[in-house]
Order: structure tokens, then C-alpha cells, then sequence
């Protein structure tokens, strides 16, 4: 083999190289693009599921939140699920919202409660007023609820 054939096999391995070093690349691109598409699709249908699943644990939890409370002599007339306000561009929901002529009971109702959850929901009772100003001069219940 001469020396001028040796430079040219080289010449073609390190094209090679190149070569499968570019579709090697190209393929880990398109991998990862669908990799990041598979965990949007995950994100969109975990955000679907929990919804769906609060909305029935919510479901759940009303007719024995009413009950409870009438109970305990506070009569309840409303029940708003997902009570909703925006303030000054920032909102607020409330789970479930019970009230009458003079009080209020707001609930939060978690499958899983956390520490986490309750510091937050102890803020939101610290703002409820300034969202839901019509109770001002409401009795305010509220109760965790933690469903299992």
C-alpha cells in the first residue's frame, strides 16, 4: 500500500466519522424533541387527571360539609363550588364556599394534605376578606379538609 493510498483510506475513514458522528447527532436531537414531547403530553394529562380528581373529591365532600355544619346549628343556604375573585389583577378560588344571611364557611379540600397546603391556605384566609369583601361583616367558619 503506498503512501498516497494509506492518506486516502484515512481521508474516507474520518469522512466516515464525520458521516456517522452528524446522523448520530441528528438522531439524538430528534430523540430528545420527543422526549420533551412525551413529557408535555405526561404534564397536560397529569394536570387533566388531578383536576378531574379534585372536582370529584370536591363533589364528594359538599353534601357532608353542609351537613356537618347545619349540624352545629350554622344553616346553610349557598354552596358555591370553586368560588372565584380577581382583585387588583390577582385571583382567588375557594373550593367549596357555604354561607347564609350572616356567616361564612370556607373550605379547601385536599386528597393528600401537606404542610405546604395548610401555611397556603392559612395566606388565602389571610386575603379571603380583601377577594370576597360581601362577608366583611360575615361570621368566617373555614375547615381543612383532608379526604382520603
Amino acid at each position: 500500500m503506498t503512501e498516497e493510498t494509506l492518506e486516502k483510506a484515512v481521508a474516507e475513514i474520518w469522512k466516515l466519522f464525520k458521516e456517522t458522528d452528524a446522523r448520530m447527532e441528528r438522531r439524538s436531537r430528534e430523540t430528545e424533541k420527543k422526549f420533551q414531547e412525551t413529557r408535555d403530553e405526561i404534564k397536560k394529562a397529569t394536570a387533566l387527571f388531578t383536576s378531574q380528581w379534585g372536582r370529584l373529591i370536591e363533589a364528594l365532600v359538599k353534601p357532608d360539609a353542609v351537613r356537618l355544619f347545619q349540624e352545629r346549628g350554622i344553616q346553610i343556604s349557598r354552596v358555591f363550588q370553586r368560588a372565584k375573585s380577581q382583585q387588583n389583577g390577582r385571583n382567588m378560588e375557594i373550593d367549596l364556599l357555604l354561607d347564609n344571611d350572616d356567616a361564612v364557611v370556607v373550605l379547601e379540600v385536599k386528597s393528600t394534605l401537606r404542610v405546604k397546603d395548610v401555611q397556603h391556605f392559612v395566606k388565602k384566609l389571610d386575603e379571603f376578606l380583601t377577594f370576597f369583601p360581601r362577608y366583611r361583616e360575615y361570621r368566617v367558619y373555614t375547615e381543612r379538609t383532608l379526604v382520603l
